[in-house]
Order: structure tokens, then C-alpha cells, then sequence
């Protein structure tokens, strides 16, 4: 709890770099979490999958004087996928709103966060270890390490039968643009990839930019599991 506050406090003092691990959703002692901001809100229902939209069930409480809310839910009743949103009422009137710190969300046209919690195993350990060995140490000129980036978007750079996008039903998943991709890095002599825009947006054409969510990799491709095994 002491931490928790913690966390609060350095947020309203704009020092909590990584308010990611304390709002959105965690697990905490067998309960799911919810925190988010919202210091002009008189009160808040977290609604969703899990409770059949029902604006009454699970509240959230005001944990801070500055506008952070906190609501719980057993961890029973939640699992992954599920979709939820926050029905945030002020002034006799109510708006449901996305989780800002949500790991996953819908898109293509469709606007609630998705309950996501990761047992992703990474096993890049010998590759770090490797960058590790040749990082420029004292008295070696970083600049001399050869570089050629790869600028490029996930969704247009291939497409499933070369397909337009527009229908959402041509994006390959992000395993199959791994597949794809990292031969064709190698074989044109690229060192580094740039991704344009990765996180959660609504609209196809923008090529990522009108973000909904900075934690969340879209579901265009798959799922965040997909996301960390193309990295």
C-alpha cells in the first residue's frame, strides 16, 4: 500500500518515469487492479467482459486528492482478451473511455482496451550477451561501428497475397513478418530497424500516428506476444 502511494505522490510531482507499472491493470495479491487519472471525474464504474457492462458492480475508489482512482476485481474472473472500459461520470453525464495504459486494445474501428498479462519467456540471452561483448567501450569511437537503419511499416511493407489493407483482413501477424523480414534485412546488408508508429491507432491510413495507447502493440498483427518475438 506505502508503495502504491508512493508511486502516486511522485506522479502528481511529475517524477514517476515509469507510471506504466502503477496504472493500467496488475496483479496484486490475487486481485486484478485497475488505477487510472481522472481528477475532474465524480465517479467511476469499471465496466467489461468481465461483468457484463454493468456499471454498477466494480467502482473505483479516489486513492489521491490529484485525481488517481483504483479499482479491484478477483483475479478469477479475469483472463486474457477480455475486453473493458472506464464509464467515467461527471455533471450528470457519462462517457465510456479507453484504458490510456492499456497493453492491447481493439482496433479497426472498434475502441475498448483488452485485459492482456503476459508469460512471455524472452530468449535473446546469447544475442545480448553478444551486443554486450562489442558495445564501444573507452576509447573506441562509436561512431566507426558501420549503421544502416531500415526505416519501415508493419502493414504496408507485405500484405497477405499482396492485398489491399483497407478490409483489415490482408495484415500478415507478426511472426510471418519476422519470417519475411529478417532474411531481407540480412540479405541487403541493413544493421537496424526503425518501425514507424507500433502502438495502438484507430486509422489504417495514418501509418500509425493518432495513437489510442503508448503500451499497447496493435492487434493488427497479433498479440503483444507476437510483438516481443518479432523483436
Amino acid at each position: 500500500m506505502q508503495e502504491n502511494l508512493s508511486a502516486a505522490y511522485c506522479f502528481h510531482g511529475g517524477k514517476n518515469f515509469h507510471a506504466q507499472e502503477y496504472f493500467g491493470h496488475h496483479t496484486e495479491n490475487g486481485r486484478t487492479v485497475f488505477r487510472t487519472w481522472a481528477p475532474g471525474a465524480e465517479r467511476i464504474a469499471l465496466v467489461g467482459d468481465f461483468n457484463d457492462w454493468n456499471d454498477g458492480r466494480d467502482l473505483f475508489y479516489r486513492v489521491t486528492d490529484g485525481g488517481v482512482w483504483e479499482a479491484s476485481v478477483d483475479a478469477g474472473r479475469i483472463c486474457n482478451a477480455q475486453k473493458y472500459k472506464f464509464k467515467i461520470f461527471r455533471g450528470g453525464c457519462a462517457h465510456y473511455k479507453a484504458d490510456p495504459y492499456a497493453r492491447y486494445s481493439e482496433t479497426l474501428e472498434h475502441t475498448a482496451s483488452m485485459i492482456w498479462q503476459s508469460g512471455y519467456e524472452w530468449g535473446d540471452a546469447d544475442f545480448l550477451d553478444a551486443r554486450s561483448a562489442n558495445l564501444p567501450r573507452e576509447g573506441i569511437d562509436s561512431f566507426s561501428v558501420p549503421i544502416n537503419i531500415y526505416e519501415m511499416h508493419l502493414g504496408s511493407w507485405r500484405t497477405r497475397d499482396g492485398r489491399c489493407t483497407v478490409n483489415g483482413d490482408a495484415y500478415l501477424n507478426y511472426r510471418q513478418i519476422a519470417e519475411r523480414l529478417i532474411p531481407y534485412l540480412k540479405k541487403m546488408g541493413y544493421t537496424h530497424v526503425e518501425l514507424m508508429p507500433i502502438m495502438e491507432h484507430p486509422f489504417d491510413g495514418s501509418w500509425g500516428y493518432q495513437q489510442t495507447g503508448y503500451f499497447a502493440p496493435s492487434s493488427r498483427y497479433g498479440t503483444p506476444e507476437g510483438f516481443k518475438m518479432l523483436i
